[in-house]
């Protein structure tokens, strides 16, 4: 397209760069310059980052090219043990004391491929991840800490070979527009480590060297714009959908004689209101904004114009990063609009649709002479401009049903031509993204497991039975893992359907239902709520749930959960994350236990009678006997207890502790000062609060609930949990 005049004379890209979950591609190619990571001095096993994850070896110091938009950052574990190591399990906690510089950007989608995005295809199946944080916003402002916690759930680790690295997630960051130049060194938290299998040793960044990664920023070249990337020009996508179903006319045409629409498919004359493309051949999909006129009007000269395109689910159609004015992203149609042309940068997202839509700005006027715009004659179309997306390799089924806002343009007198203020709204675009024609058949069992949230390097989960700590916490702020009460996702696996609408995708799932079993008596509520069909969920298109909380059925000791769905938008399909429990411990636990050693009371959370349907209300693939019950439905060992030394119940054992239990020094049975709760040592009680009571506290100085001194691991139950 030919250059027209811009705003200024410097062009201010928008770059808002988006990560397609799962797609693992290596944005960091072409650093102008990177250095090897120092081999720690104590052959071991360590975890490293990798700022240049494009280039061999492991890089800890990496200069952007001017202008970037983005860059990853790998986290790899290290074996130089001498021998195999088996990974089990590890927490990544990567510090960013710089966000004005490197921001890592949260994404939604399955839990393996939010923000740090988990290497999945480099482990077994059996890996889950507790949900990954961008930023656990635990630092002060302008820095950023972000978590991933992942680990083996039936005894399948992965078998690093001595000498060799394993990527094991990757942190995507954005560098914001106004990023100044400058160097930023992410490091590894103390509290990042790792353990093998099963569960044996454990390794922290606090005991041993964990090296971090230095990526340095720099000023773009003189009297060019913040980024060299450029934007394709508007084309037929990458491949072209087979077959591809477009109708030719909108479902409803407005009455008005001039009205704006989508067209879903640029590669067909006439304006298509909905097209469908197969994943697998379709890498680009083009939309233009069009303005019709409906006649009989005559011909006015168009001078301004604006629309915003929302896209509501951005897992299957990704913006293209938005570059400039005149060709950014949506692209101004420079070859068919004629006079002189000026744009706001466009904006390929504007954020008012939260992180799962896009929101996608253009708006135009003309430089001078007005009245040298284009004239539409009756029962004629023009092209705006054009909106880029990609469709991201991890894209499932499904439709999508674009609309549109903040539409109007005027003429040379500045008359409105049109708006979408009309007793109808502006037409949309339908896009469905279908399956390739062959729907893989399941070669493992549907499953639902638990991932409860906490840390499996610091012990307070143990992955492979599974289990986890559920701390006392009245004195606050307890707001971390497990802090009075503990976050439990439920995770569905290999989750596939059949196809009985014919067109090429599987139906998935439209309804789920499975009921929690707990001691009333240990656990108050588990307080179930829908992930999947919730915002930002992997069957977002399909929900809410509907008839709300009427699908919980609660009686003493048990939560009956279900989630049923409207429609036949196709369902989600694979992996992905169900539904959250949150635990609530008894009031009268406290009563039951005390800050001493080895303390805790171990129950069970049971799943039972686990149910997954499609949309159209027949179970899902492999379940048993094809009645309905998933033949995986797992369970949960949780231990409820207190941090050894906290004798106030806030999760830290610190200098007020110390002094509480200093007052009740000497104490013995039967005088006033004297309470079993402050009688620490034995655990059985000895009747009197000595040093040794005292010592138990002040020896615990600095352990919090989330890095316990010493460890105090969750009870395994002297039976085997059955799925």
């Amino acid at each position: 397209m030919r250059r027209r005049t811009t705003i200024a004379a410097a062009v201010v890209a928008v770059l808002l760069a988006l990560f397609a979950a799962a797609s693992w591609r290596l944005r960091t190619s072409g650093l102008e310059a990177a250095s090897p990571t120092p081999t720690p001095s104590a052959a071991s096993v360590y975890l490293a980052l990798d700022c240049d994850v494009a280039a061999p070896g492991i890089q800890n110091n990496c200069t952007l090219p001017a202008g970037a938009a983005s860059t990853d950052v790998g986290v790899l574990l290290v074996n130089r043990s001498g021998s195999p190591y088996p990974l089990g399990a590890f927490d990544a906690f990567v510090n960013d004391p710089s966000t004005d510089r490197l921001n890592p950007p949260a994404l939604s989608g399955p839990i393996a491929d939010r923000n740090p995005d988990f290497n999945q295809g480099a482990f077994p199946a059996t890996w889950v991840c507790s949900p990954p944080q961008a930023d656990a916003h635990i630092g002060p402002p302008g820095t950023a800490q972000s978590r991933l916690g992942c680990y083996d759930s039936a005894g399948s680790p992965a078998v690093i070979p001595d000498g060799a690295d394993l990527m094991l997630a990757v942190v995507h960051y954005l560098v914001p527009v106004a990023a100044s130049p400058g160097s930023v060194s992410l490091t590894f938290d103390g509290d990042s480590g790792m353990s093998d299998f099963p569960n044996v040793a454990v390794r922290d960044c606090n005991l041993s060297n964990c090296p971090g990664a230095t990526v340095n920023i720099t000023y773009p070249p003189s009297g060019t714009p913040t980024s060299v990337a450029t934007i394709p020009p508007t084309a037929t996508p990458t491949a072209t959908a087979t077959p591809v179903v477009i109708s030719s006319t909108p479902s409803s045409t407005p009455t008005s004689n001039f009205y704006f629409t989508i067209d879903c498919d640029l590669t067909h004359p006439g304006v298509q209101t909905t097209c469908s493309y197969t994943l697998g051949n379709a890498s680009q999909v083009d939309v233009g904004f069009v303005l019709v006129n409906n006649g009989p009007q005559p011909p006015r000269p168009l001078s301004s114009f604006n629309f915003k395109v929302k896209m509501p689910d951005r897992t299957r159609l990704a913006p293209l990063p938005s570059l400039g004015n005149l060709d950014g992203n949506p692209d101004f149609n420079d070859a068919a609009i004629p006079g002189d042309w000026i744009c706001s940068p466009a904006r390929s997202d504007t954020g008012e649709g939260g992180p799962s839509a896009a929101v996608s700005f253009m708006s135009c006027i003309e430089a001078a002479n007005f009245g040298h715009g284009p004239l539409l004659p009756s029962g004629s179309t023009l092209l705006l401009g054009t909106v880029h997306y990609t469709v991201p390799l991890a894209a499932q089924p499904g439709t999508l049903q674009l609309s549109s806002d903040f539409i109007a343009a005027a003429d040379s007198n500045a008359a409105p031509i049109a708006n979408c203020d009309l007793p109808e709204p502006c037409p949309g675009a339908r896009i469905n993204l279908l399956a390739p024609p062959s729907t893989p058949t399941p070669t493992t069992p549907p499953s639902l497991l638990k991932a409860p949230e906490g840390s499996v390097a610091n012990g307070n989960v143990l992955p492979n039975v599974p289990a986890a700590n559920l701390f006392l916490c009245q004195t606050g702020p307890c707001s971390g893992p497990g802090e009075g009460d503990l976050v439990v996702v439920e995770q569905a696996f290999n989750v596939h359907t059949g196809d009985l609408n014919g067109d090429s995708v599987e139906d998935g799932l439209g309804a789920y239902e499975f009921q929690v079993e707990f001691d009333n008596f240990v656990i108050q509520s588990v307080n179930p709520s829908d992930i999947v069909f919730s915002p930002g969920g992997a069957g977002a298109s399909r929900g809410p749930c509907q008839l709300g909380g009427s699908t919980t059925i609660t009686s003493e000791n048990s939560v009956r959960f279900g989630c049923v769905t409207t429609g036949q938008v196709p369902g989600p399909v694979g992996s992905f994350d169900l539904a959250k429990l949150d635990l609530i411990p008894a009031a009268d636990d406290v009563k039951d236990t005390f800050p001493g050693n080895d303390n805790g009371i171990p129950t069970l959370i049971k799943d039972n009678q686990c149910e997954l349907s499609d949309v159209f209300g027949h179970p899902v693939q492999g379940t048993v006997g094809g009645a309905g019950q998933l033949p995986v439905c797992g369970d949960l060992a949780v231990t409820v207890r207190i941090l050894e030394g906290d004798l106030n119940l806030d999760c830290t054992v610190d200098v007020q502790d110390e002094s509480i239990i200093a007052m009740h020094y000497g104490a013995f049975f039967g005088s006033g000062l004297y309470d079993k709760w402050f009688d620490l040592e034995p655990k059985f009680h000895d009747l009197d609060i000595d040093i040794k009571d005292l010592q138990k506290v002040f020896g615990r100085d600095g352990s919090t609930c989330q890095k316990p001194f010493p460890a105090q691991t969750p009870v395994v139950p002297p039976f085997p949990l059955v799925p």
